[in-house]
């Protein structure tokens, strides 16, 4: 796991997804932490569409929009059953 600030200074050459945001002691604000999935161009492409749906899913869940949130993280589970999205 990487935090954002991590994820920021590395993101032109690595690929992550976001795992969820977690209260840090001394900060205000939820600090969102990553998964490290590897170096652009090295991720394969089932690998990309299942970030892809997940951060949608992500996305709509966070804004109440359950069965949209539902149908992305569905389609996140089809391309990768063996290794499902974080949840």
């Amino acid at each position: 796991m990487i935090s954002e600030i991590t994820y920021a200074g590395v993101k032109d050459r690595f690929v992550a997804w976001e795992l969820d945001a977690s209260n840090v002691v001394g900060k205000s604000v939820p600090v969102k932490v990553y998964q490290l999935i590897g170096k652009k161009g090295n991720v394969d492409k089932a690998m990309m569409q299942t970030i892809d749906a997940y951060e949608k899913g992500l996305h709509a869940y966070r804004n109440r929009e359950w069965d949209q949130s539902v149908a992305f993280f569905n389609q996140a589970l089809a391309k990768i059953p063996d290794d499902p999205p974080p949840g």
